[in-house]
C-alpha cells in the first residue's frame, strides 16, 4: 500500500454518487440533503419505471441509466457512478456512496472528509445509518439496530460511506458479480492490502426501508444468506486467519439454527421414540422446541432498543431464529446456482412505494390497534377490500363480495361520514385525522401518503365538472374544500377552511378563500412542515 495525504488544494470537495431504483419521493429528499455537500453529483438508475430519472435530472445530478440487459447488481451501479464521477472530474480524491432511499445529515460529507484528510492510511469511512421510522414496523427497528455498530478501526462499511479513489482504484472497486455482502467483501480486499476502515460517531444518513410485511422481509434476509455465502466462500480461501473472513459467523449460525437444529431434533426422537414409544417422541420434540426456544429467549435477554417495547423483544428474538432459515434457504439457493452454472440474480424484496402493499401502507400510518380507536380506518379499510375484489378475475365469488362491498360502504358510510367509493384512485398509505363529513368523488385520482381531515371535500363545481387530481404526500386542513379540474402538486399542504380553485404547485401552501398560494420562499424562516404541526395549525 502506498499513500498520498490528500490537501485541500488537491479536491475540497469529494466526488457524490447516489443509486436507486424506482425510489420516487425517497430520492428526491436524498438528493436535496447532498445540495452544496459536494461536486460532481451524480445518480445511477437501474430500470426505473417511476419519475426517478425526471426527478434527479431537475435537480441538477448527472444521470446515468444501467443497462438492464445484463445483470444488475448495486455493486455495478456503484461502480458505474464511480467511473461517470472520474470523467466528469478526473482529480477527485474522494467519491462518497449513498443509496437513494437515505438522506443525507448535513454536514456529514465534510466531516467524513476531514477525518480523510487526517488519516492518509484509510481506504474508506462511515458514520452511523439511522432507520427513519424504527417505530413503524419490527422489521424497521430491526434494521435501525443492524446499522447500529461501534465507532473505531472497522472490518467494514455499508453502502453508504467515503472512499479514497487511491484505494478504491488500486483493488478494483466493487465485485459486480455479489448481489448482496459488496462492501464487506471490497473492505476485506482493502484490508488486505494494509489500507484501514473506520466508522465515526455521529449520524450519517437516514435510511427508509419500507419493510412493512414478513414476505419483504422474509426475502431480505434470503438476500443476506445468498450474498453472505458468497462472499464467504470467495474470501476464505485467501484470508490469513478465519476471524478474517466476512460473515463467517453469520454463516455458522444459519447452519447450526437451521439444519443443525432440524437433524439434531430428529436425533433425539429416533433415540427417545426406541426407548419410550410415544412418549418418548413427544418429550423429545418438547425437549427441541424448548432448546430453541431457549436460544430465543437469550437472544431477547441481550436484545435492547430505544425502539422496541419489552414486550416486542422476544417476538424479535423469534424473528431472528426464523431468519437463521430464510439464510440457509439462501444458501441452498447460491448452491443450486452453483451447481447449475447459474450467475447469481439480485433478490428484490422492496419494490418502489407504489409497488408495496397499499393497505399494509395505510395500517403503517396508523399507531397500534386503531381499528378499535380510528374509526376512519373503518372507511379505508372497506375501500381497499373493494379494490382488491375488482382486481380479481371474474366469477360469482366477486360478484357475491361486491355486494357485501357496497353493504359494508354504506354502514360504515352511513356511522362514519366518510364517503369514497372504490371507483375513487387512492394511492397507499392514506391517513385520515378524525372522521366526518368527508367526501371524495368517485373520479378523483388521489396519490400516495396523502393526509385528510375532518370536513374535506374534493370534487366538481358543476354536476359532472372535471375534477381534481391529487399528487403524492398532500395534506389537507380540516374543512378544506378543493373543486374543480385542478392539479394539488406533489408534497403541498391545503389550510384548514381553505376553497382551492386553481393548481397548487408541489410543495406550495394554498389558504384563504379563495385560496391564495404560499410558495415555499415565502414561509417564515425555520418554521416547521411536519403532520403534527400541519394538524395544530389547522
Amino acid at each position: 500500500m502506498t499513500t498520498e495525504s490528500i490537501t485541500s488544494e488537491q479536491h475540497p470537495s469529494p466526488g457524490l454518487v447516489v443509486i436507486g431504483r424506482n425510489e420516487g419521493h425517497r430520492l428526491e429528499q436524498c438528493l436535496k440533503s447532498l445540495t452544496d455537500q459536494g461536486s460532481p453529483l451524480v445518480y445511477v438508475d437501474s430500470g426505473s419505471t417511476d419519475s426517478s430519472i425526471e426527478i434527479a435530472r431537475s435537480l441538477g445530478a448527472d444521470v446515468v441509466e444501467l443497462d438492464m440487459q445484463k445483470p444488475f447488481s448495486m455493486a455495478r451501479a456503484r461502480n458505474a457512478g464511480f467511473a461517470r464521477v472520474l470523467k466528469l472530474q478526473p482529480d477527485t480524491a474522494l467519491v462518497h456512496f449513498f443509496d437513494g432511499d437515505c438522506t443525507v445529515v448535513q454536514g456529514w460529507v465534510q466531516k467524513a472528509m476531514d477525518f480523510m484528510l487526517r488519516e492518509p492510511d484509510a481506504a474508506a469511512v462511515s458514520g452511523r445509518r439511522r432507520e427513519m421510522e424504527p417505530e413503524g414496523s419490527i422489521y424497521n427497528a430491526m434494521a435501525d439496530m443492524e446499522w447500529d455498530a461501534p465507532s473505531g478501526p472497522a472490518k467494514a462499511v455499508g453502502g453508504d460511506a467515503l472512499y479514497r479513489v487511491q484505494a478504491f482504484s488500486q483493488v478494483g472497486g466493487f465485485n459486480e458479480a455479489l448481489i448482496a455482502g459488496e462492501e464487506p467483501e471490497l473492505c476485506f480486499r482493502l484490508l488486505a492490502e494494509g489500507w484501514k476502515i473506520y466508522r465515526v460517531e455521529g449520524d450519517m444518513t437516514m435510511h427508509d426501508a419500507q419493510i412493512h410485511s414478513f414476505r419483504q422481509w422474509w426475502k431480505r434476509m434470503i438476500r443476506g444468506g445468498y450474498g453472505s455465502l458468497d462472499v464467504y466462500r470467495r474470501c476464505r480461501p485467501v484470508a490469513e486467519s478465519p476471524d478474517d473472513v466476512p460473515f463467517s459467523s453469520m454463516v455458522l449460525s444459519a447452519r447450526i439454527w437451521s439444519l443443525g437444529w432440524l437433524l439434531g431434533a430428529l436425533f433425539i426422537v429416533m433415540l427417545m421414540s426406541w426407548g419410550w414409544g410415544g412418549t418418548g417422541t413427544a418429550l423429545a420434540l418438547f425437549m427441541s422446541m424448548g432448546i430453541w426456544l431457549a436460544q430465543a429467549g437469550r437472544i431477547a435477554m441481550k436484545t435492547y432498543s430505544a425502539h422496541l417495547e419489552k414486550r416486542n423483544r422476544f417476538i424479535f428474538a423469534i424473528l431472528t431464529m426464523l431468519g437463521k432459515w430464510a439464510q440457509a434457504a439462501g444458501h441452498l439457493r447460491y448452491y443450486l446456482d452453483r451447481f447449475r452454472g447459474k450467475s447469481a440474480v439480485l433478490i428484490e424484496y422492496k419494490g418502489s412505494q407504489r409497488q408495496s402493499s397499499p393497505w399494509k401502507a395505510d395500517r403503517a400510518r396508523y399507531p397500534k390497534r386503531a381499528f378499535l380507536r380510528e374509526q376512519s380506518l373503518w372507511a379505508i379499510a372497506v375501500y381497499r377490500f373493494g379494490r382488491w375484489n375488482d382486481a380479481r378475475s371474474p366469477g360469482v365469488s366477486r360478484w357475491l363480495l361486491d355486494r357485501v362491498y357496497w353493504l359494508m360502504f354504506r354502514i360504515v358510510e352511513t356511522l362514519t361520514s366518510v364517503s369514497f367509493t372504490k371507483d375513487t384512485v387512492i394511492g397507499p398509505g392514506l391517513r385520515i385525522y378524525h372522521f366526518g363529513n368527508i367526501f371524495v368523488h368517485n373520479r378523483v385520482q388521489i396519490g400516495a401518503g396523502c393526509t385528510l381531515r375532518q370536513g374535506v371535500t374534493i370534487g366538481n363545481r358543476t354536476d359532472g365538472g372535471p375534477v381534481p387530481v391529487i399528487e403524492d404526500h398532500v395534506e389537507f386542513g380540516a374543512y378544506a374544500q378543493v373543486l374543480g379540474g385542478i392539479r394539488i402538486g406533489e408534497g403541498a399542504r391545503i389550510g384548514a377552511m381553505s376553497v382551492v380553485l386553481q393548481d397548487v404547485p408541489p410543495r406550495c401552501t394554498a389558504v384563504g378563500i379563495p385560496a391564495r398560494i404560499i410558495y415555499p420562499a415565502e414561509l417564515p424562516a425555520g418554521s416547521s412542515r411536519s403532520a403534527s404541526d400541519i394538524e395544530d395549525k389547522f
